[in-house]
């Protein structure tokens, strides 16, 4: 009667055991552990204005709850990479998502490091790569003929602006004038700016910094005062085309050039002298200045004297081509061409001064008698 008895418990014994063994998953290792389905996040190359959004599944392999103690972006320069985590506690097999988001502010490459610590026994590293690049415009010319086109350009957000030529002029929309250039700051060069028929634009905010290579025009611009916005023109032999602004009254803007091409001051009624030209030592092409109606004289121009080779005269030097003084009602003193016409003949060209309200000739003021 024991032989039964025996058999019973061990059976019952061996069952214990394999109910014992199946009670832990042999596949998950002790205590927590983290896993991430990727250890490099790899960003499309963004503009500035741009951001993007990657997802890393975080989950927890272990048997025990896995708790994330901190996360952090080392080499994150000004922010460009943030993140949210929507838990920091995963129960084992836990799942959760880590979302990343690269929004750069240069165009550079931004290689950072995201660090995952919790209670695993090792800190997870995902690699992070993003690149900031320039939004570019190679738009050959720019034509701006209302506030809403300027608006327009400035909604596209270029970083770089590559063009031969920027007009400005409102003369088809008198309803919609430009008013602030504020956001053509991002032209830095051009061949040949134009600002013309503006009848409401009080000044040039925005171009500052702008090199003009060849030409300058500014007409018709009835509220404009001073050019001093234009503080980024360099001494070339770009021309200059200053016509009917009325209450134009500096030359300012000039200051600090040695070197211009052609000089255009025509029916600028607010125009006293050429006070802010001082700098000016040659002109590499022609004066012509003619019917400013408070034209009183030319002081600010003594200092054209200082000769260029000239292609044009076979070697011979010059400091200026033809001189046109004309038709400037109240213009009394030229003492600011007699540094000029004293060098002699050889230095510039045909010289016409007329019809102002002082009469002269070229021999006295080669001599002196200027006003």
């Amino acid at each position: 009667m024991t032989k039964p008895t025996t058999y019973i418990l061990l059976c019952f014994s061996l069952l214990l055991i394999v109910i014992s063994c199946t009670d832990a998953d042999p596949l998950r290792p002790d205590g927590p552990m983290l896993e991430v389905d990727a250890t490099d996040i790899v960003f499309d190359a963004l503009f500035t204005f741009q951001s993007q959004t990657k997802k890393v599944a975080i989950r927890n392999t272990g048997d025990t709850e896995l708790v994330i103690s901190n996360v952090r972006i080392d080499d994150n320069l000004d922010g460009e990479y943030t993140f949210v985590l929507n838990s920091q506690v995963l129960a084992p097999g836990g799942v959760d998502t880590l979302s990343v988001s690269f929004s750069p502010s240069d165009f550079i490459r931004y290689d950072s490091d995201l660090v995952i610590e919790s209670n695993f026994e090792n800190d997870v590293l995902i690699r992070l790569d993003g690149t900031g690049i320039p939004k570019v415009s190679n738009q050959e010319i720019w034509n701006f003929t209302s506030q809403s086109g300027v608006n327009q350009f400035a909604s596209e957000m270029f970083d770089v602006v590559n063009t031969e030529e920027v007009i400005i002029s409102s003369t088809a929309n008198i309803n919609d004038p430009v008013l602030d250039l504020s956001s053509l700051s991002v032209i830095k060069e051009v061949e040949r700016l134009q600002i013309i028929n503006n009848s409401s634009l009080e000044d040039l905010t925005g171009l500052e910094g702008i090199l003009v290579k060849s030409e300058l025009i500014v007409k018709a611009n009835d509220q404009l005062t001073s050019l001093n916005q234009l503080d980024g023109l360099v001494s070339s032999n770009f021309s200059i085309d200053l016509e009917d602004n009325r209450r134009l009254s500096s030359l300012d803007f000039l200051g600090g050039l040695t070197t211009i091409g052609t000089l255009r001051v025509v029916d600028n009624g607010s125009l006293t002298n050429f006070v802010g030209a001082e700098s000016i030592e040659t002109i590499d092409g022609d004066l012509v200045v003619l019917e400013n109606d408070r034209l009183e004289s030319l002081n600010g121009l003594e200092g054209i004297s200082i000769a260029i080779s000239d292609d044009n005269m076979d070697g011979e030097m010059r400091i200026i081509d033809d001189i046109r003084v004309e038709a400037n009602p109240v213009l009394n003193d030229y003492c600011g061409l007699v540094n000029t016409l004293s060098q002699g003949e050889a230095f510039y060209g045909n010289v016409i001064i007329t019809n102002n309200q002082l009469e002269t000739t070229l021999l006295d003021l080669q001599t002196g008698i200027c006003n």
